[in-house]
């Protein structure tokens, strides 16, 4: 009995999809609408996975609410895994990356069993792939946008042979792998032309990357150039062609921005080395690389880090709903790690790794901010003027941020040096002039006369225990 009403169910789904793929194109089994609040698992470059709640989107990218940060946050699509940003420009754009590489290849359009739901309301799974050869023929294999699919041909309910796009099915980096191969680059004009053909399939971020690469080997007068040039030059005072692989590898790190990496190799080629004064030769160049290398790691670092926290504070600042207390409360005890989370997933430091923190730390201290609490200064230096609510609620945006990022320097930053500025709307009066040539006291400094200002070097207070 119960086969009986198994295989009446299976003709009834059956021709249930039939009917729906002789109505429907599969463009339209294939449309997806995403919407605001949807959640979302992302996977970005290094691998990693976040659960994410979707806030909004546009051509260029995707704004996300990540478990753990306040506030959301902007990716631009590059940032993002190939295949997590392909399935997510899909869902909530409609639409796919455009490609150039015409390459057409055996694909199948196919639904699988289980890709079939009705309730609450019905659903049809349809995968579109290029075909992958299997040794086994009951077995059909498939490459989609972000994985590999195997079906078991028995369990498919509709499927049929089409040609389709290889690039479409093509990763990033399998695109950047294929013109890699075409172009073989050894030169600065290698590195150009596969910096063109990028740009020309739309992957921008490693067009870039190529013409950066480009610009090193063209360019040995700057900092980069000229340690390459003391890498290739090592590589031909080595005898042994092992350790001239070695090196090679290390060279090809290096031009990749892999510093770690390269860095590693040259301390196992230094360990090789017979030679003392080669093997000194090999260390030193590993120390001016490694120099180099936590100086530009340092200033990019700090410049974003600078610019997330002020992103949060203006995302806070955009909120209306949000009361000065909650503001104050955020700055003091989630903005730091709200900004560490994001310095960690935009430069792809792990959770442990001591290096952000290390390079806000010991920042040098000659590099100084000056910055006023503005409307705001009333409230740190006479609180007793009134009650704060109420100004933050009808201030402007631009004095809010200034008051909240006073706030942030003086709890997360090493203050130099605290004092007062005259007012800059009254000009140190105390008061302004009023209709009929009245005055009247000057509504930003309260009759205070000045503005707070904080001097601090761009450097983190010490972590307290």
């Amino acid at each position: 009995m119960w086969r009986r009403f198994a295989r009446f169910l299976g003709r009834i789904s059956t021709l249930f999809v039939s009917l729906l793929i002789f109505v429907a194109t599969p463009q339209d089994l294939l449309a997806q609408e995403g919407a605001k609040g949807d959640a979302v698992q992302v996977t970005f470059l290094n691998q990693r996975r976040e659960d994410a709640t979707v806030y909004s989107w546009s051509e260029d990218g995707i704004r996300l609410k990540l478990d753990g940060v306040t506030s959301p946050v902007y990716f631009s699509w590059t940032q993002l895994d190939p295949g997590c940003s392909l399935e997510l420009r899909q869902k909530f754009l409609g639409k796919d990356e455009t490609l150039q590489l015409e390459d057409m290849v055996t694909g199948f359009q196919l639904i699988p069993r289980n890709g079939v739901d009705f309730l609450p309301v019905p659903r049809i799974g349809l995968v579109v792939g290029m075909e992958i050869p299997s040794a086994d023929p009951a077995l059909l294999k498939l490459k989609s946008r972000s994985q590999i699919w195997i079906f078991l041909r028995e369990d498919l309910l509709y499927i049929k042979r089409v040609k389709v796009n290889r690039s479409n099915f093509l990763t990033e980096s399998e695109k950047e792998n294929e013109v890699l191969n075409r172009v073989r680059p050894g030169d600065a004009s290698g590195w150009d032309e596969v910096g063109r053909e990028l740009e020309r399939l739309g992957l921008k971020d490693l067009a870039i990357n190529a013409f950066r690469r480009a610009e090193i080997l063209r360019r040995p007068d700057l900092p980069e150039g000229r340690l390459y040039g003391e890498l290739a030059h090592l590589r031909k005072t080595l005898e042994a062609s092992g350790l001239q692989i070695q090196v090679l590898r290390a060279q090809e790190f290096f031009l990749s921005g892999k510093i770690e990496p390269a860095l590693e190799i040259l301390q196992i080629v230094a360990q090789a080395a017979q030679a003392p004064p080669l093997r000194a030769r090999i260390l030193q160049v590993s120390r001016e690389i490694r120099s180099w290398w936590m100086s530009s790691m340092e200033e990019k670092l700090v410049q974003e880090w600078g610019r997330i926290m002020d992103s949060l504070i203006r995302m806070k600042v955009a909120d209306r709903s949000v009361s000065l207390e909650e503001a104050v409360t955020y700055v003091g005890k989630n903005l730091m790690s709200d900004t560490g989370k994001l310095i960690r997933l935009r430069f792809q430091f792990s959770e442990g790794d001591p290096t952000p923190r290390k390079l806000w730390e010991d920042r040098s201290v000659s590099n100084v901010r000056k910055h006023s609490y503005g409307e705001g200064s009333w409230i740190r230096v006479r609180p007793e003027l009134g009650n704060p609510e109420p100004w933050w609620k009808s201030a402007e945006d631009p004095a809010r941020v200034a008051y909240l990022k006073g706030l942030s320097i003086e709890q997360n930053y090493q203050v130099l040096w605290a004092g007062e500025k005259n007012c800059s709307l009254c000009g140190g009066a105390g008061s302004i002039l009023g209709t009929g040539s009245r005055r009247k006291i000057c509504g930003a400094c309260r009759g205070l006369k000045s503005e707070k200002v904080v001097f601090s070097p761009r450097r983190l207070r010490p972590p307290q225990d």
